[in-house]
């Protein structure tokens, strides 16, 4: 399976669609994704990093933001703890995470776009917590790669002339 690229030249972030059923998320990796999330001491200063590191790795993107960031940033930080609290259940999670993906196709967000959030989110929770485990890492690639993969499909789905 190719995947995308998330921060390195080396670090996979979200698969990329081949058909194939993306596998859910280990219950390890839930567990450190979640005790990795804890100690963000402010979400809010998680998500002003995360915009800062996806407009400089994407200033394409920046257009898509029409509305105050800081109600975005608002937003993101909510969506997050509602994503991670629910990463026990990913078949409720699925039904959210599906409609995130479809009411992202109308701000214009691409399946070209997802790698490089995934590269700021990951680059922003190491920086908000000093650091990451490299298993808290590579958790994170696997949550999101799953997330992202869910996202993508619902997106497509939603699109006016939708891909096979």
């Amino acid at each position: 399976m190719a995947v995308a690229l998330c921060g390195g030249a080396d670090t996979p972030c979200a698969p990329a669609q081949d058909g194939n059923e993306p596998a859910l998320p280990t219950s390890e990796a839930v567990y450190r994704v979640k005790r990795s999330f804890a100690r963000v001491a402010q979400a809010e200063a998680l998500t002003a990093r995360f915009y800062d590191r996806l407009f400089a790795l994407r200033p394409d993107v920046r257009p898509l933001f029409a509305s105050s960031l800081a109600d975005q940033q608002h937003k993101l930080a909510s969506t997050l703890a509602v994503v991670v609290g629910g990463l026990d259940d990913f078949e409720a999670l699925r039904g959210a995470v599906s409609a995130l993906g479809r009411g992202h196709v109308a701000y214009g967000v691409s399946e070209a776009h997802y790698a490089a959030v995934g590269a700021a989110l990951i680059w922003s929770l190491e920086a908000e917590t000093g650091s990451l485990l490299p298993e808290e890492r590579e958790a994170w690639i696997e949550v999101y790669g799953f997330l992202s993969t869910v996202m993508m499909r619902a997106a497509r789905s939603a699109a006016p002339n939708p891909t096979p």
